[in-house]
């Protein structure tokens, strides 16, 4: 009966070693499965073109993979609109506006009764709001552990909404801190976005460009 016992006890430990490989660590083992994180912001800051300057509010919703703890590719969807006022003199100075509501920049064509309009204006903000797609890639200082500096750069492209009437293409920079938690991250970030605004219909060739200083506040999950 002893040798029995002693057979038995033998056979359980070599199946106990088999399904736990040695030196595994369940809490590291975890940490490298969380590859993917999901994530949506909230943000605010400047716009500015040569002749006009305003402020600027949007977000995002992204996804990053993360095929190492170091680098992250990303993309996702993301909304803005920029508040215009010109710098000086709102007759001829709005451009963003004229070349988005169906003027050029280059030509007084059609654009009599708008710049009727501008006039009038004075202090008056115009908002031009856009939807973008982007595609980055972000370098993580300090791998994926809870205080996670990163930067990284990016390209964006999409197209104007409401009246205006054009399509965006541009690029971007971005710095930031992100703290992870086990399943849930916050970060804090800057960016910088310059985009190239090209008009459609009656202003087709019309081109503006226009820079966003931003500010951005999100929450995520990785999984």
């Amino acid at each position: 009966m002893k040798y029995i016992l002693i057979f038995i006890l033998l056979f359980l430990s070599n199946i106990s070693a088999q399904e736990t490989p040695p030196n595994s660590d369940p809490k590291e083992n975890q940490e490298k499965s969380k590859n993917w994180y999901l994530y949506l912001n909230g943000s605010g800051g400047v716009s500015n073109t040569p002749v006009e300057k305003g402020t600027y509010s949007g977000g995002k919703v992204g996804v990053e993979y993360r095929p190492n703890p170091y680098i992250g590719f990303g993309f996702g969807l993301a909304g803005g609109s920029s508040t215009l006022k010109s710098k000086s003199d709102p007759v001829g100075d709005l451009l963003l506006p004229i070349v988005l509501l169906g003027g050029s920049s280059n030509s007084t064509n059609n654009l009599l009764p708008l710049l009727l309009v501008l006039s009038s204006l004075n202090d008056t903000a115009v908002a031009i709001r856009y939807n973008l797609i982007f595609f980055d890639f972000t370098f993580h200082a300090n791998k994926d552990r809870f205080i996670d500096p990163y930067f990284g750069i990016g390209i964006t492209g999409g197209a104007c909404t409401g009246q205006a009437l054009c399509t965006v293409a541009g690029g971007e920079a971005k710095l930031g801190l992100q703290l992870n938690f086990e399943s849930v991250f916050v970060f804090l970030q800057g960016q910088h976005q310059a985009l190239t605004f090209t008009g459609k219909g009656e202003s087709s060739g019309a081109t503006a460009n226009l820079t966003n200083d931003i500010g951005s506040l999100g929450i995520g999950f990785r999984f």
